[in-house]
């Protein structure tokens, strides 16, 4: 069975409304709807911490909301959709006006998926993923930094900068 996940902007209350929506028409159609922790309840859904994954992730908000939608994509190997809410919308595929149809397309399997790199980045025994770019700088220090970037476990090149960006072919929505 289909499982679609929902991320929200946490401060656009239409967002919690479009939402809902998307639950209704979802639901009125067999679809399983889960949500992030912090809107399931509101929405009567299960909480993404409770469940195993989900198919496809509808993110509703802008780029930042949907950047938020990544870990979860890429842990359970699932599509990502964003729905712009947001001010730049520029990793958003569609308006608040579209998701019936939008929905309706995914539920039918009418969409291509486009695939994206990602970079893995690990630095003092954390690590993350980033779908568009990644900063490392010296922070507050007042001095230079050394930055050693890997590439397929080769090193491709060791900086002393300020700092380093280092973007995807999705580039980066902030620089």
């Amino acid at each position: 069975m289909l499982r679609i996940g929902l991320i929200l902007h946490s401060r656009r209350k239409d967002a919690l409304e479009y939402a809902a929506r998307i639950v209704r028409y979802l639901t009125k159609r067999g679809i399983s709807v889960c949500a992030e922790d912090a809107f399931a309840g509101d929405l009567g859904v299960a909480p993404f911490s409770a469940v195993s994954g989900a198919d496809i992730i509808v993110s509703l908000g802008g780029d930042g909301t949907l950047l938020r939608g990544v870990p979860y994509a890429l842990d359970w190997k699932a599509a990502l959709l964003g729905i712009n809410m947001g001010r730049v919308g520029f990793l958003t595929e569609a308006e608040p006006g579209d998701i019936e149809a939008v929905l309706e397309a995914v539920i039918n399997g009418q969409y291509d998926v486009d695939e994206r790199a990602v970079l893995h980045v690990e630095s003092g025994g954390d690590h993350w993923h980033a779908l568009n770019d990644v900063v490392l700088s010296r922070g507050g220090r007042a001095r230079l930094t050394t930055i050693n970037a890997w590439v397929d476990e080769e090193l491709s090149g060791r900086y002393v900068a300020d700092g380093v960006v280092v973007a995807t072919p999705t580039g980066s929505t902030g620089y």
